[in-house]
């Protein structure tokens, strides 16, 4: 079986609009509306940026490894549909930058595409902030 891709090999290959678009398609029979709620929480983020952290926060969730958990599996879900073996699920949704870069939270970077993908399908609203994400003081 291949190895896993590596955040910095998938980066240089990330899918088009259109086959996310594909993708999510058909995955959508099986997310379930915390995932949908997970994607507009990150597309509405600033930068469409976010920590697990703040995921976990917009989703309720008790602590990040719940967010991890879950974007996780739907990242899994995607890279599948797209064709992929990832060595960290979430990056078939997202570019991240770690805390080794100087940052205390790792950062998870919606890809322009998946965004692209999910105006695409209707499945964001882009006249309001559906985040569920606290701004900063």
């Amino acid at each position: 079986m291949n190895e896993p891709l590596p955040p910095e090999v998938f980066c240089q290959q990330v899918p088009s609009v259109a086959e996310y678009v594909t993708a999510f398609r058909d995955i959508e029979p099986e997310m379930g509306e915390h995932h949908f709620r997970m994607l507009r929480a990150h597309y509405h983020a600033m930068d469409h940026t976010v920590t697990a952290s703040e995921m976990a926060r917009a989703m309720r969730y008790a602590s990040y490894s719940s967010a991890n958990l879950h974007y996780g599996k739907l990242g899994r879900k995607l890279a599948e549909a797209l064709g992929f073996r990832l060595k960290y699920w979430v990056n078939s949704l997202a570019d991240f930058i770690g805390p080794d870069e100087g940052l205390p939270h790792w950062l998870w970077i919606m890809w322009p595409q998946v965004g692209a993908a999910l105006e695409e399908l209707g499945w964001i609203s882009t006249d309001q902030d559906e985040s569920g994400l606290e701004e900063s003081p």
